[in-house]
């Protein structure tokens, strides 16, 4: 059973407010010193509100400071209206954070920027942002085009996010899938960057709907069966094997092909979304093709004693 964290143990999230990085950094940081042996029994998976998170004893953070280069947070002027993040950029130009963050990184030393290119705090993240009154050199200089410009969305046109709730797949499949597709002569004119609610998005007219769904081979999410306990997610997975439930869902994506998973990896509906599962009886064949390690080595022994009364 998972013990619950308290004011001792430090997740992720909690080491954004006080190291310099930010929350996937940590993460990957926590994972990485998990079975550590100077880290060994203060770093757990602890019960946090709904969620297991990958925690560290405070008592510890000297000691993960020295071992990972890290430090502590500075405080920074805090930004005010008048200047733009990167993730708030790509609501002015046609872009992504990364793209703009680059472009920031590129152009802060440059003349014509001095002073209009600043470090500062953002919550309890800092970022690299840019003053209001430099846009229009920005956007002569990084060859930007204003979202404004774009053709507003409708119903006719659907989403990457409304094409994962109509298909079986994921937003970001299905934005990969529509970058791909942009220029193809059977789809050119029918995919289009367009403004969104929340941002920009490629977006694809409803009239091509049959024929993406007959080029890239979608099943519809009205024909997938709901989740039961028998069969796992990525997530489910995490909480019984070490690694992560990023990790799982590519391993799962790479063997449901094969002849040994056959009906036993699929797409199931789990509350709103469809994920991809696996059957709980080949999780020791599961186990063997990914080289996977339980997380108690009691579960082994709990595993094999359910398939046996299913037998």
């Amino acid at each position: 059973m998972n013990l619950i964290k308290d004011e001792n143990w430090l997740s992720a999230l909690d080491l954004t407010k006080i190291l310099t990085g930010e929350n996937q950094k940590f993460i990957n940081i926590l994972k990485r010193n998990e079975f550590n042996p100077i880290f060994k029994g203060n770093i757990k998976r602890l019960k946090s509100g709904k969620r297991i998170a990958l925690c560290i004893n405070k008592s510890e953070l000297p000691l993960l400071m020295q071992t990972e280069n890290l430090e502590y947070k500075t405080t920074l002027p805090q930004k005010s209206q008048d200047w733009l993040s990167p993730n708030e950029l790509k609501n002015v130009f046609i872009g992504t954070p990364r793209k703009f963050r680059n472009l920031l990184i590129e152009l802060q030393n440059h003349q014509l920027f001095k002073g209009s290119i600043k470090q500062l705090q953002v919550g309890t993240q800092k970022a690299l942002c840019i003053h209001k009154t430099a846009l229009s050199l920005l956007q002569k200089q990084g060859n930007l085009s204003y979202i404004r410009n774009l053709p507003k969305k409708t119903k006719e046109w659907l989403s990457p996010n409304d094409l994962s709730n109509l298909f079986v797949g994921t937003y970001k499949t299905f934005k990969i899938t529509l970058n791909r597709l942009q220029k193809h002569p059977m789809f050119k004119g029918y995919i289009k960057l367009m403004q969104a609610t929340a941002q920009n998005s490629l977006c694809i007219h409803v009239s091509k709907l049959p024929l993406l769904q007959k080029t890239e081979a979608l099943k519809y999410t009205a024909n997938i069966s709901v989740k039961t306990p028998d069969w796992l997610s990525s997530i489910d997975l995490d909480t019984i094997f070490v690694g992560g439930s990023v990790k799982f869902a590519k391993i799962l994506d790479k063997l449901k092909e094969n002849t040994e998973f056959k009906n036993l990896i699929e797409f199931k509906k789990s509350n709103t979304n469809t994920t991809l599962c696996v059957h709980k009886s080949v999780l020791p064949l599961l186990k063997e093709k990914a080289n996977l390690q339980y997380r108690n080595t009691n579960i082994n022994t709990m595993i094999k004693n359910e398939l046996t009364k299913q037998l």
